[in-house]
């Protein structure tokens, strides 16, 4: 039986881990990653910042199954402070430089800023899924949908938020 709750601090390597996984191959982390040599190393490293800073400033949740992360998801709260450039640094950022250099990292905030510009005609807050991933070895047994509905929805309800849309 899966557990849905928010994530622990050691487990977030393996959250990182899910994501890159997860992400292996999608046209938007190829364009992230376009200017990095070491494309591989680069990606986990960006995985494992960001999932750091969801879990220090917004909401990182695991499925767990016999004490091992089966699935993640990052989620977005529409009260609090969006992230900014020292959320990241402060999250390991830095180790980014020694993996993908300066222009690679200049390059990743201008996609997002540029990703980040669908969100700016949005006159009310809004609660946004950052990721939700899976393990491949658990996929098609509905554990994403699963995870919705027994964990985050109930979340974001007691939030004060509304999930009938």
């Amino acid at each position: 039986m899966i557990q849905f709750r928010l994530a622990k601090e050691d487990e977030l390597p393996r959250v990182a881990e899910l994501l890159d996984d997860s992400f292996q191959g999608y046209i938007f982390f190829d364009l992230l990653c376009e200017k990095v040599s070491k494309r591989s190393a680069f990606a986990r490293q960006l995985h494992l910042v960001n999932t750091k800073v969801y879990f220090q400033h917004q909401s990182c949740f695991v499925g767990v199954e016999n004490e091992k992360v089966v699935a993640a998801a990052l989620l977005k709260h529409p009260s609090r402070p969006e992230l900014c450039l020292m959320d990241y640094i402060l999250s390991g950022g830095l180790k980014l430089l020694f993996t993908g250099g300066i222009s690679a990292i200049q390059h990743v905030f201008s996609i997002l800023k540029e990703a980040k510009k669908a969100f700016s005609s949005l006159k009310q807050p809004y609660w946004y899924l950052e990721a939700l991933v899976v393990a491949k070895n658990q996929q098609g047994k509905k554990l994403g949908s699963q995870m919705l509905k027994e964990c985050l929805f109930p979340f974001i309800a007691n939030q004060g938020g509304d999930c009938s849309r």
